[in-house]
Formats: C-alpha cells, sequence, structure tokens
C-alpha cells in the first residue's frame, strides 16, 4: 500500500535516528484517538539506510500488537487501525537494526490523533 501524496496532513510526528557507526535504535511514541470511527488510516514514510527497520502499533488497552511491519529498504505504506474509540491509546514502536539513518513520519489526514509525549511516572514524594 502506498501513502496518500495529495493528502492535507492535520497531524504528524516524526522518528529519527543518525548514527555514523550503523548501531541499533529503538524509540516508541503514543497517539490518542479523539474520536471513535470504524477505520483510521496513519500513512507512513521510512527512509533506511542500511539494517533492517521494524516498525509495531501496540493497543495500549490490550497490551497486543495491531499490525506490524518489517523493512529493509525505503517504503510508504499505511497503518490501518480498525474500530478506535475516543481515548484510546496506541504506542507506535520502532526498532532498527545495524543502520546508519532511520527517518519514520506517520501522519494523519483528520484530526483524530493526537500526538502526546507519556506523562511521566513520579515517585513519591514525602
Amino acid at each position: 500500500m502506498t501513502a496518500c501524496a495529495n493528502a492535507e496532513h492535520n497531524t504528524r510526528f516524526e522518528f529519527n535516528f543518525n548514527d555514523s557507526q550503523g548501531n541499533d535504535f529503538s524509540e516508541q511514541k503514543s497517539i490518542y484517538i479523539n474520536e471513535s470511527k470504524d477505520e483510521l488510516v496513519l500513512n507512513a514514510s521510512l527512509k533506511i539506510d542500511g539494517g533492517k527497520a521494524e516498525v509495531e502499533v501496540i493497543s495500549s488497552d490490550s497490551k497486543e500488537s495491531v499490525c506490524s511491519f518489517s523493512y529493509e529498504s525505503d517504503a510508504d505504506f499505511d497503518i490501518i487501525l480498525k474500530d478506535v474509540q475516543e481515548g484510546q491509546e496506541y504506542v507506535i514502536s520502532v526498532k532498527a537494526e545495524q543502520t546508519k539513518n532511520v527517518n519514520l513520519v506517520v501522519s494523519a489526514s483528520e484530526k483524530l490523533v493526537q500526538n502526546k509525549e507519556k506523562p511521566s511516572k513520579e515517585k513519591g514524594k514525602s
């Protein structure tokens, strides 16, 4: 599947990694659904310089993988989330092995998705 080239994207977030040594990389970002919908399509564009990249979407409610992709070269693809509910959280995870550069851009053409940093857990105060 390819991402829509002419769609206006209202939500966009990015994963970037640049390392001349070709080390491993891992990062996660959370997205929150603002409105219930039967299907939500996120457009993704991956650029990778060597190695392998894995992209996985995990439902925070069930802790189960909703979908996953593995690439060894540049790719445009859609992430399709079914039966999304308002307030639901998903974690998008990117893992790369032996790569010098990884850039993943994920965007949504609707304002149904909100990108938020996970709140930090504070230790008890005395």
